[in-house]
C-alpha cells in the first residue's frame, strides 16, 4: 500500500513496517527504545567494573551511556522546559547532568538509564494497548479512485478528496470515506460498526461507511464526508482519545511530580546559595555547599517513582493478554476496579464471529428435493461466489462429504444474488439464491402464495 512519508507516521504503525527503510534495518527499529536501554545499561556496568582496576578507561564506556541515554533524556527535558513544565522528567535529566560536575558520572549515568528504562517501559505499554488502533488503520486506505468529470479515473491521496467527489470501489476494496451510492449495487460486510459479519446489501441511494468491504459488486459513490470527519476516522479518534487519557494513578503521581520536582530543584539552588552563611562552609570544594546541594539534587531523584508506574501496568496488561484479554488503554484499570457488571459483545468475543450452518428447514417441499440434495445445490452455485453465508454452506457440504455438481450458466448478480443451472441425471434444475427480493423475482405466482401464507415475508 502506497504513503506518504507522513500519513505513515500518522497511522500508529511500528517502525518495523515502515515502508522507508531498508528490510536489513527494519530489525533494529523493532523495541528501539528498549534496546538502547539495554545497551546503556551493559555498558554502565561495563564502566563500573573498569572504575576498580582502571578508572580513565572506564570513561571511555560511560560516554556512549551518556549519548544513547542522556540525548532522548535532554530532547525531552528541554521540550518540557519550552513549556514552561517542571517535572520529575525534568529534575532526572537536571540531577544527571549535573552530577559530571561533581565527579560523580556513573551516578548520573545510573540515573539516565533508569529513566531511558521507564521511558522503554511506557513505550511497550503504549504498544500493546495499540492493536485496535492499528487493525483500523489498516482497514482505511490512503487512497482513492477518483472519477473526473470527463469519467476518468484518477488515483488520489484521501487527503486531497473533498465532500462531493464521485469514487470508485471495486469488488473485494475497502471503502475509504463515506458515501452514497449513486451506481451500482453490492453487498458490504460491515463489521468494524457493527460488529456482524453478515453481509448488507447497498444500491443506489443507500450511504456506506468508511471502512466497509466491498465484495461482489462494483460501487460508485458520492463522497459525503472529507477524509477527517469519515465514521472510521471518528472511531480511531475515540480510540487516541482513550489511549492518552491516564490512569488516576498515574494522574496523581504527576501532579506529585510536579509539585515534587519543583520543590526538590528550589531546595538545591537554596542549599547552594545560603549555606555558606548558616554553616560558615564555602561555596566551591567537596565541602562546599555547591557540591552538597547537587549531591542532595542527585539523592533526591525519585528512581522508584518512575519505575514504578509503567511496570505494574506493564505487567497488568501483559497478564491480560495472556488471558486473551485486549485493552484499549492503562486509564481501563480504573473503571475495572470499581467494575460490578460487564456486557460483552457477541460478535467475535463470546463468538468466534463466523457464520456456521446450524440447520435446514423446508418451508415450501418440493418433490425430488431433500435436505442433502438441497445443501448439495447451494453449496454448488455458492462455491463460485464470496459470501460469509455462502462459505458456511460450503464448510457444512464438506463436512458431509457431498459432491459437488457440474453448474453452468453461473451468473453473480452483485447486491442481490447468484444464480445458476445444475444437470442432474434425471432433470436440469434452474437455481436462485440470495436476498427476499430476488428471490421473489423468480417465484411463481402460486409459490409466492404460499410463501406470504407462511409468513415468511423477510
Amino acid at each position: 500500500m502506497p504513503y506518504y512519508f507522513d500519513e505513515f507516521f500518522a497511522s500508529g504503525q511500528e517502525e518495523t513496517i515502515s515502508p522507508f527503510l531498508i528490510p536489513s534495518s527494519r530489525k533494529w527499529s523493532k523495541n528501539l527504545r528498549m534496546r538502547i536501554a539495554c545497551a546503556s545499561a551493559i555498558l554502565l556496568c561495563v564502566s563500573f567494573a573498569l572504575s576498580l582496576f582502571s578508572p580513565p578507561f572506564s570513561h571511555l564506556f560511560l560516554i556512549p551511556v551518556y549519548f544513547l541515554s542522556g540525548t532522548p533524556a535532554l530532547i525531552g527535558a528541554m521540550e518540557d522546559l519550552k513549556h514552561l513544565e517542571i517535572n520529575i522528567d525534568v529534575l532526572m535529566t537536571l540531577a544527571a547532568l549535573l552530577s559530571l560536575f561533581i565527579g560523580s558520572g556513573k551516578e548520573g549515568g545510573l540515573l539516565l538509564v533508569l529513566f531511558e528504562l521507564s521511558a522503554a517501559l511506557e513505550s511497550t505499554v503504549e504498544h500493546k494497548t495499540k492493536s485496535t488502533l492499528i487493525h483500523l488503520k489498516r482497514l482505511c486506505p490512503m487512497k482513492a479512485n477518483v472519477i473526473k468529470e470527463r469519467g476518468e479515473i484518477i488515483e488520489s491521496s484521501l487527503k486531497e478528496i473533498e465532500a462531493g467527489a464521485k469514487i470508485l470501489i471495486k469488488a473485494g476494496e475497502i471503502v475509504p470515506l463515506d458515501g452514497k451510492v449513486i451506481s451500482g449495487s453490492s453487498f458490504v460486510n460491515l463489521v468494524h460498526l457493527t460488529g456482524e459479519t453478515r453481509p448488507v446489501s447497498k444500491s443506489v441511494g443507500q450511504e456506506v461507511a468508511a471502512g466497509a468491504l466491498n465484495l461482489d459488486g462494483t460501487l460508485t459513490l458520492e463522497v459525503t464526508r472529507a477524509s477527517g470527519d469519515s465514521t472510521l476516522s471518528q472511531i480511531i479518534r475515540l480510540i487516541l482519545e482513550a489511549q492518552a487519557a491516564k490512569p488516576r494513578l498515574q494522574r496523581l503521581l504527576n501532579r506529585f511530580g510536579d509539585h515534587y520536582a519543583l520543590f526538590i530543584i528550589g531546595l538545591s539552588f537554596l542549599f547552594a546559595l545560603f549555606l555558606p552563611f548558616l554553616f560558615s562552609i564555602p561555596y566551591r570544594g567537596s565541602e562546599g555547599s555547591i557540591y552538597r546541594a547537587l549531591t542532595f539534587l542527585i539523592a533526591a531523584s525519585p528512581c522508584a517513582l518512575i519505575l514504578s508506574t509503567p511496570t505494574a501496568y506493564l505487567s497488568a496488561i501483559s497478564s491480560c493478554s495472556k488471558r486473551g484479554i485486549l485493552l484499549k488503554g492503562s486509564v481501563i484499570f480504573d473503571a475495572l476496579a470499581n467494575c460490578s457488571r460487564v456486557a460483552f459483545d457477541k460478535t467475535g468475543t463470546l463468538t468466534t464471529g463466523k457464520l456456521s450452518m446450524d440447520r435446514m428447514e423446508t418451508l415450501i417441499p418440493s418433490e425430488g428435493i431433500d435436505e442433502t440434495l438441497a445443501l448439495t445445490l447451494a453449496a454448488t452455485l455458492e462455491r463460485h461466489a464470496l459470501h460469509p453465508i455462502g462459505e458456511a454452506l460450503v464448510a457444512q457440504a464438506e463436512k458431509r462429504g457431498l459432491p459437488v455438481l457440474s453448474l453452468s450458466h453461473f451468473k453473480s448478480i452483485p447486491g442481490f444474488g447468484l444464480e445458476g443451472r445444475v444437470d442432474l441425471p434425471q432433470k436440469e434444475i434452474f437455481l436462485h439464491i440470495g436476498n427476499a427480493a430476488f428471490l421473489f423475482e423468480h417465484l411463481s405466482s402460486s409459490l409466492l402464495e404460499k410463501w406470504k401464507e407462511i409468513g415468511e415475508m423477510f
